[in-house]
């Protein structure tokens, strides 16, 4: 794991499509994968990619059965 391509918060927030109090407010609600180190928190963009993935649904055991592959985070 490469520690120097590390992603801000606002970063990490971009990359999923939501704002950095979005991020702040749900990263340990949501378990997304951060690091902690003097009060300054980081992402790894591997991680990251690895955490959505994990929220994949199977097609077969979605609640909706409409063909839906993620998981919708609306909070």
């Amino acid at each position: 794991m490469d520690f120097s391509k590390r992603m801000s918060m606002r970063e990490a927030g971009a990359y999923l499509g939501r704002s950095k109090c979005w991020v702040q407010r749900n990263r340990l609600k949501l378990g997304i994968p951060h690091y902690q180190i003097g009060g300054q928190c980081f992402f790894i963009k591997e991680e990251l990619d690895q955490w959505i993935t994990s929220k994949r649904l199977d097609k077969a055991t979605s609640s909706r059965g409409r063909g839906r592959e993620l998981v919708e985070i609306n909070l």
